[in-house]
């Protein structure tokens, strides 16, 4: 027969028993739920816009008249373009020349000299920078300095000419075209 101790331990080793297995078996789950309808991600921008001298937007156009340049020339055939950041972050800039041709227009473009000078805020040029000089055809991944903030310019001034001492009888009445390839990257992180 038990004893009243043995009995006692029985009896709370089974209400221990009892309430585990009703914690267990519970049917209670905890859920949450949370809705916010007001929330917008966009992605940030840079927007490059390239213009001209007379502030026209200068895609698909002649950048720097060179008709009928000749070798020694006095003046170098330039031309100042604005490029602005119309995106919503700052950006970094950059130039490249694209479209080079082959034969002798690709001779013409390792002769003629190109000064790209940038020329911060300034439309004159008052005070430029050397970015590049040297032939036009090397003209091939051009960091311009610092970042260019959300809606604002800079200036880069474009400059061509024709070495007299590059002087090559066989160029004589060779016509060329190239582009200006700009690129803006975001500053960021």
């Amino acid at each position: 027969m038990p004893t009243p101790k043995l009995m006692r331990l029985a009896l709370g080793l089974g209400a221990v028993c009892a309430a585990s297995a009703g914690v267990l078996f519970s049917g209670a789950f905890f859920s949450s739920t949370d809705t916010s309808k007001a929330n917008r991600v966009s992605a940030a921008q840079v927007a490059l816009h390239v213009y001209d001298g007379a502030h026209n937007l200068a895609t698909g156009n002649v950048l720097i008249p060179a008709a009928d340049l000749r070798p020694g020339e006095k003046d170098p055939r330039e031309a100042i373009v604005e490029l602005e950041n119309g995106g919503d972050v700052a950006g970094k800039l950059a130039l490249t020349t694209a479209d080079a041709p082959a034969g002798p227009g690709l001779q013409l473009l390792q002769i003629l000299h190109l000064d790209v000078d940038d020329c911060g805020a300034s439309a004159t040029c008052a005070s430029p920078a050397t970015v590049y000089s040297g032939a036009a055809s090397g003209a091939n991944d051009l960091a311009l300095a610092g970042t260019l903030a959300a809606s604002d310019s800079r200036f880069v001034r474009l400059r061509l000419n024709w070495p007299g001492a590059a002087d090559d009888p066989s160029l004589y009445g060779v016509a060329t075209d190239f582009s200006f390839h700009w690129t803006a990257t975001t500053a960021g992180t």
